[in-house]
């Protein structure tokens, strides 16, 4: 009886032993090498006139022995267009900060989703407001003649200004693949022909840069990335 529980005695102590050393796993190293983040992709899930929304994939990778955690992510994501008039643009697509906790394994690569949408009326506000009355250059000519003669009243020539701001955005809304909203239809037939139609298409290629912050056994480090995606 004593011998069986020598022999019991015996195992659960290697067995134990045997845990510890599973639990371990590989030393802890001295300096944390910094994981990267990268966009995997950014897919369409909605495109409307009044509005459109994406997912978007990033693929995070630990190249370190041991666990890391991904406490938080806060990035930008845009898209370089082109005006009416050739002037290179950027377009602030999205804007957030993920702080759910992203367990990122030894050696291993996870992927992260967040959905982002843009709304037709915000993208013309921050064109409104960027622009003001400088807007009204994206217009005819013969209507910006007509604004700088005085001889529109003060309300229509606000309203003009709100269309050049439209006109001003058409191309990003265009290029991100959105479909082509319902304006004035005084100045339908221009905005369909001159501006939209005179638009590059998509695929758009997004830009994101942003900051990641990894925690681990080994300290912790601050990931500054910045990373492009376009569909094939």
């Amino acid at each position: 009886m004593k011998s069986k529980v020598r022999v019991i005695s015996i195992l659960l102590v290697l067995l134990i032993s045997a845990v510890l050393l599973s639990a371990c796993g590989q030393a802890v190293p001295k300096d944390l090498q910094a994981p990267t983040v990268e966009l995997a992709g950014v897919y369409p899930m909605d495109l409307g006139s009044g509005g459109f929304s994406y997912n978007q994939v990033f693929s995070i990778t630990n190249p370190n022995p041991i666990m890391v955690v991904m406490d938080t992510l806060q990035y930008s994501t845009s898209v370089d267009y082109v005006t009416l008039l050739d002037e290179p643009k950027t377009g602030v697509l999205a804007k957030a900060q993920l702080l759910d906790d992203v367990y990122v394994p030894a050696n291993t690569e996870v992927r992260v989703s967040s959905a982002f949408a843009v709304a037709l009326g915000s993208v013309i506000g921050e064109a409104y407001m960027a622009g003001g009355a400088d807007n009204i250059k994206y217009l005819p000519q013969s209507m910006q003649e007509l604004i700088a003669s005085g001889q529109m009243d003060a309300e229509s020539a606000s309203g003009m200004v709100s269309v050049g701001a439209i006109a001003a955005i058409f191309p990003l809304w265009k290029i991100c693949g959105a479909s082509r909203p319902p304006i004035d239809p005084n100045l339908d037939t221009y905005l369909e022909m001159v501006v939209w139609d005179g638009a590059a298409e998509g695929p758009p290629a997004f830009k994101c840069e942003g900051t990641a912050t990894f925690t681990s056994a080994a300290g912790s480090v601050e990931v500054p990335f910045t990373t492009q995606w376009q569909a094939p």
